[in-house]
């Protein structure tokens, strides 16, 4: 049974990544735009695997290494979701930190990925929270 509290970061971490990648359709087809999509789409992912792992029993602070998500999303048998969320996270640094600029391709792959880890963890979620 999950705490009140752990619901309450549930439904936060998953209404936080909605508004993310709500944001990013806002730029969606603007090029000169792609940078700041892919990064709301990255933290988009971020929140909505934050969201699975808080369901599944892990304890999350915001000083935790999101590279490392990927793997602790395998470890309790998430792996659509870690792939969703390894794709987006090889995406950041490219959005966040290079001097290059992403791609229109990189914009379509992280609108993919944000939208299919929202709705894995959507699902998932549900389905913690009605046990």
């Amino acid at each position: 049974m999950l705490s009140s509290e752990a619901r309450i970061h549930i439904a936060t971490r998953l209404e936080k990544s909605q508004q993310f990648l709500d944001y990013a359709g806002l730029s969606d087809g603007d090029d000169g735009y792609r940078d700041g999509l892919v990064s709301l789409c990255v933290t988009a992912g971020i929140n909505a695997s934050d969201a699975v792992l808080v369901a599944n029993g892990a304890t999350i602070n915001g000083r935790r290494n999101h590279d490392q998500a990927p793997r602790d999303l395998r470890q309790i048998g998430q792996d659509q979701m870690a792939a969703a969320l390894a794709k987006l996270l090889k995406l950041k640094w490219k959005a966040q930190y290079s001097p290059e600029r992403c791609s229109a391709a990189d914009a379509r792959t992280a609108i993919a990925q944000s939208r299919r880890a929202l709705g894995l963890a959507t699902a998932e979620c549900e389905r913690r929270l009605a046990q």
